[in-house]
């Protein structure tokens, strides 16, 4: 859902078991239209495992490290 915010930018780093990071920053990289409305109007409890295993990559924005370091350099 933090996905969804236009004041938070929000990447998964694709280490461990995945490691979140949330800075304040305008959102440039909304979830797409079809998973907010989904997310919006059902809720986190819409979603099922296969959704997150199918989509792993657009739901969480998962990043290697280097792509990681490279986006928090950014202006």
């Amino acid at each position: 859902m933090l996905r969804l915010q236009d004041g938070l930018e929000i990447v998964v780093a694709d280490v461990d078991h995945g490691v979140g990071i949330v800075r304040r920053k305008f959102n440039r990289n909304r979830l797409p239209q079809e998973w907010e409305t989904r997310l919006v109007t059902g809720g986190v409890g819409s979603l099922e495992w296969t959704d997150l295993s199918s989509h792993r990559e657009t739901l969480l924005r998962l990043m290697t490290l280097k792509e990681v370091w490279e986006w928090l350099e950014s202006p």
